[in-house]
């Protein structure tokens, strides 16, 4: 479980390899607010969370399609929402999805 979700305040952080060097490590740490900075920082009015949903090949492809398998691909893709909705919440941010009609499937293998 998450410390936030079992009330714990973490009393040592430790940063891991990042690409971008010491600015992504400040980067992950402010994402977790856990990055003493000016509070303007964080609070960007109207500030938005792009969302880009993905779905494994194997939900789609992989055996019969039948009602179960079905729900199964239906239950991961709302479970990609709901996920993405309680971050855009925490960070009180509007949750937009790169998903159109048009753009084909992001497969993951």
């Amino acid at each position: 479980a998450m410390p936030q979700q079992l009330k714990l305040e973490p009393y040592a952080v430790h940063t891991t390899f990042q690409f971008a060097g010491s600015d992504g490590k400040r980067h992950r740490l402010r994402e977790a607010m856990l990055f003493y900075d000016q509070p303007a920082y964080y609070d960007t009015p109207g500030g938005f969370l792009s969302f880009k949903p993905g779905i494994p090949k194997s939900l789609l492809l992989d055996g019969p399609h039948t009602l179960q398998s079905h729900f199964s691909l239906v239950n991961y893709q709302l479970r990609q929402i709901r996920t993405a909705l309680a971050v855009a919440c925490l960070l009180n941010r509007t949750l937009v999805s790169e998903v159109s009609p048009i753009k084909k499937l992001n497969l993951t293998s």
